[in-house]
């Protein structure tokens, strides 16, 4: 009975879980917003826009960095250079709407690239809580997977996974600073940072 009530869950779990993504988007330009349609799926991402003139096809072996923290700009920067700013790889970004799955689909990637997914993605409760502010109040917090900002504002809520963080910094104890291969992130604390977090954090990202 008991495997039994095991695979149900299971498979209740995996049913649960989207294999593909299509959503209304925009595809913003410097002059214009594309209106279209955004796919993600186990291939990539590959956005068709109503016209047909300017669709994109991004394999996920060639995406370098996904930001989807905010569904106003999904971020997607690819190994090309860019064209108009050298030094810099292309970026792709697409305007979705307000109830777009941005959490499944940020989740969707992270167990699919290798590299850096930005995002908020929810989680068992979390190790050490600590009220927190940037650009808006929250929290911050670490658990046994990741350190996120969680907001009553979702677009402001991020998560970024212990494997994608470089460094951790604390200026001092009322500040906590997160860098990664794409920005460098500090947040503001409301309260002392118990050095038993501290050292959490430290451990899990130094002490591999």
């Amino acid at each position: 009975m008991k495997t039994l009530v095991l695979l149900t869950l299971t498979l209740a779990a995996a049913a649960a879980t989207p294999e593909s993504f299509h959503i209304p988007a925009q595809k913003i330009e410097l002059r214009h917003n594309r209106p279209g349609t955004l796919h993600l799926d186990k291939e990539g991402v590959i956005f068709r826009s109503d016209d047909h003139k300017h669709d994109v096809a991004l394999a996920l072996k060639d995406i370098k960095t996904a930001d989807l923290s905010d569904f106003r700009n999904l971020r997607f920067e690819v190994y090309e250079p860019a064209k108009w700013t050298p030094g810099f790889n292309r970026q792709y970004t697409f305007r979705a709407n307000p109830d777009a799955p941005v959490e499944a689909m940020a989740q969707f990637l992270t167990t699919r690239l290798t590299r850096p997914v930005i995002g908020h993605y929810a989680e068992a409760k979390p190790r050490f809580s600590i009220e927190a502010f940037k650009g808006a109040t929250g929290r911050l917090e670490l658990t046994d997977t990741a350190i996120r900002f969680v907001c009553t504002n979702p677009a402001k809520s991020r998560t970024w996974l212990y494997t994608d963080i470089e460094t951790i910094g604390r200026p001092d104890k009322f500040r906590f600073r997160i860098t990664t291969t794409r920005e460098t992130y500090m947040v503001e604390l409301k309260d002392n940072l118990p050095e038993q977090a501290w050292q959490f954090a430290w451990d899990k990202i130094y002490g591999k």
